[in-house]
């Protein structure tokens, strides 16, 4: 999404008053307005989303926004108002037939996905990777559009926002609708195309009163799990410690301790003191890691850094490259 795009969507998505929000609705007019007469017809469509059908009584400007949207080139932006219904196109078909979804143009497709349930999309995207995929009936990208309209950034921010209502009003169902539908999202990781799984991967709320499920770490290769661990949201800290002490995958390792989560031990650094004794292979491993550390750990103590660059300043000359 360019800057542009991602300013309007800011300022006409943004809920419950939040800090970027548009207060005025006359603010939010000009916005619209500027945007339906951008070049870029993505823009326009950010905008078309909040122009609703004009009332009997509508005034004139309104009615000529809507009829503007209604004309517009580009279907993506004439559909985007079916975004208003509150109805994704599974619901809408009073079906199971998720061949159904898939025989919609894209622009169907991408303005209703935001109405989907967490259940429906995780089957569309299985189905359309098991049977649609191989014969060339849907592409990658069209997937992968699919995916980053439903994970696009207000799905983090409601989900977010559903969390903390959850928290402060102990709602225990609204706990579990949450805890289900996040763990619905991330074991599809293994299920779908690779280009997919990295889209999930950076754009995922971590689960918010559980681990992220073994079966998916287990699935991921070493790029697609460095991947996850880049992020300094996702705390997994026992995911960060196991690959910082057991791989010997030094980008991954790097990944571990980059997040403020991962909490570096006093040990973690006594043990890669030098001893006078010990091999220079030795040696150069421990200087290794203390460059690894402090290049890259972002959970250390202001002591350990300074012990960190001591060791660094202090470390003999034969093993320093």
């Amino acid at each position: 999404m360019s800057d542009r795009a991602y300013l309007i969507f800011v300022l006409l998505e943004e809920r419950r008053g939040g800090p970027h929000a548009l207060q005025l609705k006359h603010h939010k007019d000009s916005v619209i307005d500027l945007a339906l007469a951008d070049e870029s017809s993505y823009i326009r469509y950010l905008a078309a989303r909040h122009v609703r059908t004009p009332e009997k009584h509508a005034e004139a400007y309104e009615v000529e926004r809507f009829e503007r949207i209604r004309k517009d080139p580009v279907a993506l932006v004439r559909y985007a108002q079916e975004e208003q219904v509150n109805h994704g196109l599974m619901s809408l078909f009073g079906t199971r037939d998720l061949a159904q979804f898939w025989r919609q143009p894209q622009a169907a497709r991408l303005t209703s996905v935001s109405n989907e349930r967490v259940s429906d999309i995780a089957e569309l995207l299985r189905f359309a990777t098991k049977e649609l995929l191989p014969v060339g009936s849907v592409t990658v990208y069209e997937m992968a559009d699919v995916l980053l309209q439903y994970i696009g950034p207000r799905f983090a921010n409601e989900f977010a926002g559903k969390v903390t209502d959850a928290s402060h009003s102990y709602d225990g169902s609204l706990m579990y609708g949450l805890a289900q539908d996040s763990q619905t999202l991330w074991e599809l990781i293994p299920d779908v195309p690779k280009e997919l799984s990295y889209l999930l991967l950076d754009r995922l709320p971590e689960p918010p009163y559980s681990a992220i499920p073994n079966e998916v770490v287990e699935s991921l290769d070493a790029h697609q799990l460095e991947c996850l661990l880049s992020r300094n949201d996702i705390k997994a800290g026992e995911l960060r410690r196991k690959t910082y002490t057991e791989s010997k995958n030094e980008g991954l390792r790097g990944a571990a301790v980059s997040s403020q989560s991962f909490e570096l031990q006093d040990a973690d650094v006594s043990s890669l003191v030098f001893d006078l004794e010990e091999s220079e292979e030795s040696a150069k491993e421990k200087f290794e890691d203390l460059r690894l550390l402090a290049n890259y750990c972002q959970g250390a103590t202001l002591v350990q850094m300074q012990a960190i660059f001591e060791l660094i300043f202090h470390a003999p000359n034969s093993i320093q490259g």
